[in-house]
């Protein structure tokens, strides 16, 4: 439904151009009495042409407006989920810290189970990648470490593909 703004230019530039056709043909003074004979209706026209134009104008600024407010909050939301997981990542990771111990592990893991959708292929990986700092918790430095790569990999990959998610849908503006 949104056309672009080069095709309404260019059906208004054949519209001219038909109509200075139609008066080389009849001629021009033919047509002016034309429009001087009948300027309530050309009025008419012209202001329906006019109120089309604008409305069309509106409704697109609307819609544009619309999704690019939309954008910006699922931008906080990768955002605020970047945040959380990396957050969750230095308490997990961190030789001296004991998760099993830190609220603050606890309130930012709720937070990320929270945002993410359950049905995303990723979830299952994510949920276990957290849950595996518990299990390393008593364990020793390599251990924890040995939680960063499948941590990382699979934030990295959720945070990716909802950005290109959020770029595809303001392209299209489909939100």
């Amino acid at each position: 439904m949104n056309k672009p703004f080069w095709e309404i230019a260019i059906w208004l530039l054949l519209c001219i151009i038909i109509l200075s056709l139609f008066g080389y043909a009849v001629g021009w003074k033919e047509l002016l009495y034309f429009f001087e004979a009948n300027i309530s209706a050309v009025a008419i026209v012209i202001a329906g042409v006019a109120t089309i134009i604008a409305f069309y104008f509106g409704y697109h600024t609307a819609h544009t407006s619309a999704v690019l407010r939309v954008a910006a909050f699922r931008q906080e939301w990768i955002n605020c989920l970047r945040d959380d997981l990396a957050k969750l990542h230095a308490i997990g990771i961190n030789p001296n810290g004991d998760p099993m111990n830190n609220e603050e592990f606890y309130e930012i893991g709720t937070r990320i189970e929270l945002r993410m959708n359950p049905s995303d292929p990723d979830y299952d990986r994510l949920y276990k990648a957290m849950y595996n700092y518990f299990e390393s918790a008593d364990g020793g430095i390599l251990e924890k470490f040995g939680n960063n790569s499948e941590f990382v990999e699979v934030s990295q990959k959720i945070l990716k593909k909802e950005w290109e998610r959020l770029k595809l849908d303001v392209r299209a503006r489909k939100i």
